[in-house]
């Protein structure tokens, strides 16, 4: 399942609420990867439990593919494209359908950028934001546009969790 994509290559990015690596990827505790480890200060707000319950929905799959078929929201596409008088309807049927090529031509980072990376933070506007950012991600996790998961999940997945499993 570990892919590294080059210039040339492509992965479908259907409906899959992921980002590419170092973005995307939050943790009110890094060390926090279940909630029965006990409840974080973190936590107690709409973010940490949404982070809390896709943990334990992760814990709980077989596969990273399971977990994203079990998480992943429904399209925004439209279900009457097929009866859409419209020049870009079939492209959006294929979308809806195939997903959306994502050309990819970065690199997978070491294991020792991502701890420098997590060791470095966050910039200094996240911290004075965090409040909007919290409530933000927590949007976007509720309509199933990405996953937040602890650092200390995220660290070990493959590349192709960033960019969108297709599924």
């Amino acid at each position: 399942m570990h892919t590294t994509a080059s210039s040339t290559e492509c992965t479908t990015l259907k409906h899959t609420p992921t980002k590419r690596q170092g973005q995307g990827i939050a943790s009110p505790d890094p060390k926090r990867t279940s909630p029965s480890d006990g409840p974080h200060p973190a936590t107690r707000d709409r973010l940490g439990t949404l982070v809390a319950s896709l943990t334990d929905k992760f814990h709980a799959a077989p596969s990273w593919e399971a977990f994203v078929r079990d998480i992943q929201g429904s399209s925004y596409l439209s279900s009457q494209l097929d009866n859409l008088q419209h020049p870009a309807a079939d492209l959006l049927k294929q979308m809806g359908d195939e997903g959306v090529p994502v050309p990819m031509d970065t690199s997978s980072w070491t294991p020792k950028h991502k701890v420098d990376c997590v060791a470095y933070g966050c910039h200094k506007s996240a911290e004075m934001h965090k409040d909007f950012i919290r409530e933000e991600m927590a949007d976007f996790i509720e309509k199933g546009f990405w996953v937040v998961l602890p650092y200390s999940i995220a660290k070990d997945l493959p590349d192709s969790a960033y960019v969108g499993t297709p599924v």
